[in-house]
């Protein structure tokens, strides 16, 4: 008999809403290093720019969702790198449908 398809925590959950929100605001912010435009944009405006989240396990679920947006290839390195983080394959695809219309 299996067992059932474990879900994601709240917390998981948030991390994908974040990722989700990221992408419907055109921006996915923390995904590359600041640039030096960026950072003086920053000193002269005050905005701060999205920062990774500080556990990686769920900075790696919001890299996915926005990857699955931008860039497929790199969505499904991540997507690996999630199910080596413990994700099963199951939570990965179920999350990359979240994505699709």
């Amino acid at each position: 008999m299996n067992a059932p398809t474990q879900s994601l925590s709240p917390l998981e959950w948030q991390a994908v809403s974040i990722g989700l929100r990221e992408v419907e605001n055109c921006g996915c912010g923390g995904l590359n290093p600041p640039s030096r435009l960026s950072r003086l944009w920053t000193l002269i405006t005050g905005s701060e720019p999205i920062r990774p989240l500080a556990d990686p396990r769920l900075e790696a679920l919001r890299q996915f969702v926005c990857h699955l947006h931008w860039d497929d290839r790199e969505a499904e390195k991540l997507g690996q790198e999630l199910i080596g983080l413990g994700y099963s394959p199951a939570q990965v695809s179920a999350i990359a449908a979240l994505d699709r219309p």
